[in-house]
């Protein structure tokens, strides 16, 4: 799917425009990346299960769950609509309805599933 490439794009991008600096986003990233041993080849593993929409390991769901939450992207296991729409006025434009009653097995799961959810409405209205 070619969303893949979107839910990176979406998280880097959204945790860049919520962050000050882009050394904030260093932190975030310095932060999140070892605590959840993500390095290059689990992350291009986590890149490919979103591809081919196959399940991901819970240690890389809780590295996407770390970024997000470090975005201040969800809050209370929901996507802020609100947040994002000052952004950039295709945040504005996205229905992030579908999104915002997933509930995984855990945290992790839950937060993984809205940022997969967040990348596919976000390519549908890029497309």
């Amino acid at each position: 799917m070619q969303y893949a490439f979107s839910i990176v794009y979406l998280l880097l991008f959204l945790s860049l425009a919520n962050c000050v600096t882009k050394e904030e986003f260093s932190v975030v990233i310095e932060n999140c990346a070892p605590e959840f041993n993500m390095d290059v080849p689990r992350f291009t593993a986590l890149r490919n299960a979103v591809t081919h929409n196959t399940d991901i390991d819970n240690s890389s769901k809780c590295y996407v769950s770390c970024l997000v939450k470090a975005a201040k992207l969800v809050q209370n296991s929901k996507i802020d609509v609100e947040a994002l729409k000052p952004l950039d006025d295709v945040f504005a434009k996205i229905d992030f309805g579908p999104c915002q009653d997933i509930k995984g097995s855990d945290e992790c799961d839950t937060n993984y599933q809205l940022a997969k959810c967040g990348a596919q409405q976000y390519q549908k209205v890029k497309s």
